[in-house]
């Protein structure tokens, strides 16, 4: 029995991870304020790594159209599949509109296995916000 519990290995950052990107924004802040106050540099990697492509959605408009130069539109349009309608349309009103006419063209497509691409295109957008939030950019 000894040896069954020396061979369990858990990563404890990534399940942080997983942990903090299921709680809402509210309970997420909070719980980063405290970790916060007793160790600000895991704060920060927690903070930037649990970051998910809807908390795009308490961006403010100029930071939305920021990420817009970065990702091209397949991308976006594709990211915003299985969201809300309402917020579609905010992102797609913000962007140009060439490139909102191409990323819904692609939003309205059929794909094999959308569900994969959704998430791909997902995490590629957080990414990008994770960086421009790093360089301050938004």
């Amino acid at each position: 029995m000894d040896t069954a519990k020396k061979n369990i290995f858990i990563n404890g950052k990534n399940k942080a991870f997983e942990i903090i990107q299921m709680l809402n924004s509210d309970e997420r802040t909070n719980i980063l304020q405290k970790i916060q106050v007793k160790n600000p540099k895991l704060a920060e990697e927690l903070m930037h790594n649990s970051y998910s492509f809807k908390d795009i959605a308490r961006l403010e408009d100029t930071e939305i159209q920021s990420i817009f130069p970065k990702v091209a539109p397949p991308v976006f349009g594709m990211a915003l599949r299985d969201l809300d309608t309402t917020f579609q349309r905010r992102v797609l009103s913000l962007a140009p509109r060439k490139y909102a006419e191409s990323a819904y063209q692609t939003l309205m497509g059929q794909l094999k296995d959308d569900a994969i691409h959704i998430k791909r295109a997902q995490n590629k957008i957080s990414e990008i916000v994770i960086n421009l939030i790093r360089n301050k950019s938004i």
